[in-house]
């Protein structure tokens, strides 16, 4: 059995589609995107988890440990809108080499056994990675997921296939009490980067799928609504397959009657954008939020209401054929009767 097949990194089926001297302690890594754990008086040690967290945040913030790598890593992130000053609030990491990172785990305390029985190394297919978690909503990581920097295949890998179970969403863990008190309740889109721009340009209440619309299951519904969850707005990638997943999406959240209101923005108000992250590195956070307030009117208004709706200002010319009024698709209003 080869190393790759024995490892419990699993590459994702929708992206086909040195010592810290200091130590940075929990509070200041989790300080904003990840919720530090809790810890009691017992003097529990760091989950190796945590410690490899924090080691690999280390390569990527530290321009004179990881080197080109590492420089490598931080130009692609900024091309992804992530400044410098934007990676020293987020929970996100470079994986180098295996003995940059083993060493430090056993400088931590964990002995070279355990460090094999995690497996969090395990992978040759790791190095080079941005590396970010995933975590319970209470805030332990469970899970751990891996970008390729130049877009290579497999674009993302997952420690373990199950972290669903745990983890309906990527990043819940900062972002339910945030989206509690805001007017789109959780924002949800589909790549975790995009979750962490939007999050370090003002909105704490965005999360990732992780995957594609089609993965909102009814497990994942019912786990948002037992969460508290009363309100969810879902905006997906534009592409080709995108209204395929959005009406899975949808499919699903029908099937659970508890589930969170839901309220979707149609992937073609994006356009020419393809994502998310994309939208807000032309045009800037606002226009992403003017869209999440037109796609609220539409639902809300009445009929006569929706007539007088201004398309947001986010793009020129949309050529996609639709409506002059209010960008809608051709079967989403009476534009075209």
């Amino acid at each position: 059995m080869s190393t790759v097949d024995a490892s419990p990194w699993i590459a994702s089926h929708w992206a086909l589609a040195v010592p810290i001297c200091p130590i940075v302690n929990s509070e200041e890594i989790c300080a904003g995107w990840l919720e530090g754990p809790d810890r009691s008086a017992s003097g529990l040690s760091d989950d190796i988890r945590e410690v490899f967290l924090r080691t690999a945040r280390g390569l990527l913030l530290d321009a004179d440990r990881a080197e080109e790598i590492g420089r490598h890593a931080r130009a692609r992130l900024e091309d992804r809108g992530l400044a410098k000053e934007d990676l020293s609030r987020l929970a996100l990491g470079l994986i180098t080499t295996r003995r940059a990172i083993s060493d430090e785990l056993r400088l931590a305390g964990f002995p070279s056994w355990e460090i094999r029985r995690a497996r969090l190394l395990s992978d040759p297919r790791l190095l080079g990675r941005i590396v970010g978690p995933i975590c319970e909503p209470a805030g332990p990581i469970v899970s751990f997921w891996a970008w390729q920097p130049d877009d290579l295949s497999p674009r993302h890998l997952f420690l373990n296939r199950h972290w669903r179970r745990w983890a309906p969403l990527v990043g819940l863990e900062t972002a339910l009490a945030a989206a509690a008190g805001e007017r789109h309740g959780l924002v949800v889109v589909e790549e975790p980067l995009d979750a962490m721009l939007l999050w370090a340009r003002g909105m704490p209440n965005v999360a990732a799928i992780a995957g594609r619309g089609s993965e909102l299951s009814p497990r994942c519904w019912r786990r948002l609504a037992a969460l508290g969850v009363r309100r969810v707005t879902l905006v997906l990638n534009d592409d080709q397959a995108a209204r395929a997943h959005l009406d899975a999406a949808r499919d699903n959240h029908r099937r659970v009657p508890e589930a969170p209101e839901l309220f979707f923005v149609l992937p073609e108000r994006l356009a020419p954008w393809a994502t998310p992250g994309d939208l807000v590195r032309s045009w800037g956070v606002e226009s992403f939020r003017a869209i999440l307030e037109h796609a609220w009117g539409l639902a809300e208004a009445s009929p006569d209401e929706a007539e007088e709706s201004p398309p947001p200002p986010v793009a020129e010319a949309v050529g996609r054929g639709d409506c002059e009024l209010h960008r809608c698709g051709e079967t989403d209003c009476f534009c075209f009767d």
